[in-house]
């Protein structure tokens, strides 16, 4: 009898990424970027963080609706073969 080692992504955080870790996720490779695990990540630093500065990530429906459409995504604006930033 086989027995499953799967177990959900919540707790899968909170077991094996501890408070203080350093995550390197995607790496370059947009994408592959993990999303999933990284906004799992990011509800738990969010615990770290006063309610009412939470945003996206906040319990409070009201204050995730206010925080709709103000995302950042540094790729948004990226154009294929151009190098942002100061190449080292």
């Amino acid at each position: 009898m086989s027995t499953s080692k799967l177990i959900p992504l919540s707790d899968a955080i909170g077991r094996f990424v501890p408070d203080g870790s350093s995550v390197a996720a995607g790496l370059g490779l947009e994408g592959s970027i993990p999303f999933a695990a990284g906004h799992e990540i990011m509800r738990h630093i969010a615990e770290l963080i006063p309610p009412e500065k939470r945003g996206h990530y906040s319990d409070n429906p009201v204050i995730r609706e206010a925080a709709k459409g103000t995302e950042i995504y540094p790729w948004a604006n990226k154009v294929e073969g151009e190098v942002v930033g100061e190449a080292r």
